[in-house]
């Protein structure tokens, strides 16, 4: 049996590609995460500083994208490190300052939502407007004809 992207290719316009949904840029956004959590994981103590650099990597390819989208690059609300001091706490022994690994969990679920809806809504209005733009238009001048 022949694999879904064999299918895939055979009703694939070329004209049209550059229109289509981008489903192998979502599947790596997708692993990012995957990959940003492992690292997350790995972290035996974790830090503010280390954390912020975490989701820094969103933040860093989120506003490119917003930038590249001419939006203004405040739509990425992602925190400067000490705009994560909601749950940060300071290690008496060590002094140093801490996050709680279930906020941050949650903190980086939010923000990889965010990332990912960005990317989602980027892709279906470009596939949205090729609709509008072109398909709707010529099945309106074939009704037209018929009538």
């Amino acid at each position: 049996m022949k694999n879904y992207q064999y299918y895939l290719n055979k009703t694939i316009h070329s004209e049209w590609s550059s229109y289509y949904i981008d489903y192998a840029l979502l599947k790596q956004k997708l692993s990012s995460f995957y990959s940003r959590r492992k690292k997350l994981r790995k972290l035996q103590v974790l830090t503010a500083e280390e954390f912020h650099l975490l989701i820094r990597e969103s933040c860093d390819v989120l506003g490119e994208e917003v930038d590249a989208a001419n939006e203004n690059e405040s739509d990425c609300n992602c925190a400067p490190t000490d705009a994560t001091s909601y749950f940060q706490y300071v290690d008496v022994l060590t002094k140093t300052t801490l996050v709680d690994r279930a906020d941050a969990l949650f903190r980086l679920s939010v923000l990889e939502r965010k990332e990912f809806s960005f990317y989602l809504d980027l892709e279906a209005s470009n596939a949205g407007k090729f609709y509008i733009e072109n398909l709707l238009v010529n099945i309106r001048k074939l009704i037209e004809e018929k009538n």
